[in-house]
This record gives C-alpha cells, sequence and structure tokens, in this order.
C-alpha cells in the first residue's frame, strides 16, 4: 500500500487561526506502553486479548517506535528508531532509520514505560480493606474466587462482572501506575498528549470494584494533575510551560476537565469529585441511560440547570446515537470547557458507543473526516491546546477496539491514518474480517434522540456554562 492511501492529505491549515501564532511549538506525545503492560491487560476477563490485539495492530502500522512529524506543508514524517514489539509477530518490521529533520511545529512522538503504583498510591482513593484483599498475594492466583468467602467477595464486587484473575495485584497496581505515570508526564511538561489505553477504568469505587473496573486510575490521576504546583497558567499544549520559576508566585491546584465519552456513566468518577467547594474539578459525562441500564443510578439523569453542584454534570442520550447527535451537542461542551477554562484535560474514550458494539446501544462512527464521529470529536479536543490524557475505557468487539484506538493514536500523534486503510497483515489479521480495513462506520441503527430533547439538553448546558464562568470569575 502507498503512503498516500494509509495517509490522507492533510486539510489545509486554517491562515486566521495560524496567523494569530508567532511561532510554532512542537508537541510531545507520548503512549504508556511496555510488554508487561500488554501482558497484564489482556488476562482483564472482561477484555482477554484486548490489549495484545491493539498492540499487534499499533505495531503493524509502526505506532510502537518514536517518530517525528512537522507541521502541515513543512516537510514528512522522519522516523526514529523502533521500539519493542508487541508480539504481533506477523507484522512486518522496516528496517531502515531515517534522520529526524528539526523544524518549527509538529509533533514528536515516543514511547513511554510505565512505572507501577505502589500501595501507598492505590490509597489515596482506595479504602484500606478493598486494597488488602485485591492486593494480596492470595489473590494474585485465584480465579473465579474459588477458595474465597462468597460474602468478603460480594462485599467487595469481586463477583459476577469483576471475578478474581490471576495476577490481579499486578494488574491494579500497573494499570493505575500507567496513569499516574502520564499524568506526572503532563505535569511535568514531558508530554503535551499522553496516551493510556489500558486505563479509564471509571466504575470502580473506593471499597468495591465494579463494572469490570478494579481500580480507579481516573480518579488517581486526575488527583495528581491536581497536586500543588508553582503557579503556571495557562498549561496549554504549545509545547512549553507558560509561567513563574518556582517561589515567584504562590502555588495551586489545577483546573481539571473530565471528559467521558463512554457508553456507560462515569458514575465512580463523578461520584469522587461531586461537590467540590473549590470547583477543581469538572465531570462531564455523555452516555445511555434508560431504566435498568448499567449503571443504575439518579445521578446519570440530566443535571438539572439550578444543581447545587454545576461541576458535575451528566448528559445522557437515547437509544442510537450516532455521529448526527454528537455534533448536535459539541458546541454546547466546548462552551462548558471555554467557561471552565481548565489547564488539563482528562479525555476517557471508551468504545462501547462504537456502532458494532456487542452493547447495541449507539451507533457511533469513527472517520473524523464525518463530524460527530469519535475521531471528529478527539481533533476538536486537540483543538483546546490543553495538556491532555487520553484514556480507554469499555469496547467489547476487541477488533473495533484495536482499530479505534490505533486510529485515534495516529491523530493525536499528528499524522492521522486513513480510516479506509487496509488492514496491514499481521498475527491477528484474520479478526478483521469482513472489511480487513481501518474504520468502523457508523450503521443503520435508528437515531431516537429527537430535536426536542437536544435542544433541551443544550439549553441545560448553556445555563450550566453561564454560571460556572460566573463561580471562576468570582474566584
Amino acid at each position: 500500500m502507498s503512503d498516500t492511501q494509509l495517509y490522507p492529505t492533510p486539510p489545509a491549515e486554517n491562515s486566521n487561526s495560524s496567523g494569530e501564532r508567532k511561532k510554532r511549538q512542537v508537541k510531545q506525545v507520548v503512549l504508556l506502553f511496555s510488554p508487561q503492560l500488554m501482558a497484564l491487560a489482556s488476562l482483564l476477563p472482561s477484555n482477554r486479548d484486548r490489549a495484545r490485539m491493539l498492540y499487534a495492530l499499533m505495531h503493524a502500522y509502526g505506532l510502537l517506535r518514536p517518530f517525528a512529524t512537522v507541521a502541515p506543508g513543512g516537510g514528512s514524517l522522519q522516523h526514529g528508531k523502533r521500539g519493542s514489539g508487541a508480539g504481533g509477530g506477523g507484522a512486518r518490521e522496516e528496517e531502515e532509520e531515517e534522520e529526524e529533520e528539526e523544524g518549527e511545529g509538529g509533533t514528536q512522538y515516543r514511547i513511554l514505560k510505565p512505572n507501577a503504583a505502589t500501595r501507598a498510591d492505590l490509597a489515596e482513593y482506595h479504602e484500606r480493606e478493598y486494597l488488602d484483599y485485591i492486593l494480596s498475594p492470595s489473590s494474585a492466583q485465584a480465579e473465579g474466587g474459588e477458595g474465597q468467602s462468597a460474602l468478603v467477595l460480594d462485599d467487595l464486587g469481586l463477583t459476577d462482572d469483576c471475578p478474581l484473575f490471576p495476577h490481579l495485584p499486578a494488574y491494579a497496581l500497573l494499570i493505575a501506575g500507567a496513569s499516574l505515570t502520564a499524568a506526572s508526564a503532563l505535569l511535568r511538561g514531558i508530554a503535551t498528549y499522553a496516551l493510556h489505553w489500558e486505563g479509564g477504568r471509571h466504575h470502580a469505587h473506593r471499597g468495591r470494584a465494579a463494572g469490570y473496573c478494579y481500580v480507579q486510575d481516573v480518579v488517581l490521576a486526575i488527583q495528581r494533575l491536581r497536586s500543588l504546583q508553582p503557579v503556571a497558567q495557562p498549561a496549554r499544549a504549545s509545547g512549553d510551560i507558560v509561567g513563574a520559576e518556582v517561589g515567584e508566585q504562590p502555588k495551586r491546584r489545577a483546573r481539571v476537565m473530565y471528559l467521558d465519552l463512554d457508553l456507560h456513566y462515569a458514575d465512580a468518577v463523578c461520584q469522587a469529585f461531586a461537590h467540590s467547594r473549590a470547583g477543581g474539578v469538572l465531570t462531564l459525562s455523555v452516555h445511555h441511560a434508560s431504566p435498568g441500564f448499567y449503571p443504575s443510578t439518579a445521578c446519570a439523569a440530566l443535571t438539572r440547570p439550578d444543581t447545587a453542584d454545576p461541576y458535575t454534570l451528566s448528559l445522557p442520550l437515547a437509544r442510537g446515537a450516532g455521529n448526527g447527535t454528537y455534533a448536535r451537542l459539541w458546541p454546547a461542551v466546548e462552551r462548558v470547557t471555554a467557561a471552565f477554562d481548565p489547564e488539563y484535560v482528562v479525555l476517557q474514550c471508551g468504545l462501547d458507543a462504537l456502532a458494532g458494539d456487542p452493547c447495541r446501544t449507539f451507533n457511533l462512527g469513527l472517520d473524523r473526516a464525518e463530524e460527530g464521529s469519535l475521531g471528529w470529536m478527539v481533533e476538536r479536543v486537540l483543538g483546546w491546546g490543553r495538556r491532555t490524557l487520553f484514556l480507554g475505557g469499555g469496547g467489547y468487539e476487541s477488533a473495533n477496539a484495536a482499530r479505534a484506538w490505533t486510529y485515534l493514536t495516529s491523530i493525536i500523534a499528528g499524522r492521522p491514518l486513513n480510516a479506509r486503510a487496509d488492514i496491514p497483515d499481521h498475527v491477528f489479521f484474520g479478526q478483521y474480517a469482513p472489511s480487513f480495513t481501518l474504520d468502523v462506520p457508523a450503521g443503520t441503527m435508528r437515531d431516537e434522540n429527537t430535536r426536542e430533547a437536544l435542544d433541551n439538553i443544550v439549553g441545560v448546558v448553556d445555563v450550566l456554562a453561564d454560571r460556572i464562568r460566573g463561580l471562576r470569575c468570582s474566584m
């Protein structure tokens, strides 16, 4: 396949926006990856071997090695040395190494090995009794709760959708550690964008597992981003941290916006930061809600415009939500973002809202060329100019999950793949039948979100955006 087939010609850059920038800055993008992370994530009972499929496909597309891109019109991709493989024995290796070009603008993309969290790290959110159990040596060997007290397992949520599985302690520590490593990279200016596709475990509670989630890496990462720092604002995605040196200005905690695009309501994350007096964390969950749909909670309903907590937003959608519905809501999401003006964004890119997912509830497409698609929304988030942590989440059609996170990685890394590109020959090639292409197109499911319902949601969000702006300006 030719390079032009894999990588479409980039659209012409808006001359007005580019003219306002005095100098283009290189954006630093890091992908959290290691063979150990891949192996442990592949043990997750709800998504066995999904991680292996993902990183094998990324390897086949050359996304497990560092590279640099230059700004549109400034040159072509320059590859660095290939990183470690992903167990995709059929993925083709490129032997040649090309020199890296210097130039203004563009992206520097590299792999960052995650550090495992410590028990003390997890204790910043999780309860001691829960950690005693999931980190115990007996949990490392258990599978399905054999030989364990049924009552204890039930109290800790380690039944049904969250059974014990081999190497659970190592899994929990590395999943959390990878999100913390990513957050630290953003804080230290090592990264403009950090990607951890095995993270985004938004249902894990303080004292129990839930919804296929054993460790609350999202809350831990947000807490890390909220650690006291010298005032350095705005912490934008310009490649530089703008602000004063340590000691010149007082320290404060950064504002962090959490945006969740998973099919399911981000219950545990929203609860963790609900009713925060300081207003330092804003959570916004776009999801499906209906009687009996997981998680069954009144908090998943549409946030009232007169709520006592305008920083915890819930935007529920009806069945069949597709690109058009998300495109209709997106300007309201951006108005909330502008009103809150966060230094950091955490974007949970769960994939169970995509067309073809076994949940069969939403009908979202992937191709960035389609307004309202997942790829389109990720591009819009990049346009916000905030340092951003991209996380994974749900997604139970493993081939589509691999497609989507590979495609999103290419967008964030500055060299988006062609959504209609053929899947390269590699060890999991047969799993991509019948299309054998990268795209996950929207299907024919009927969108039950009416114009009136969407207008109501937008109206509520606009009222809340005005309230948030007023609260911020009064601080």
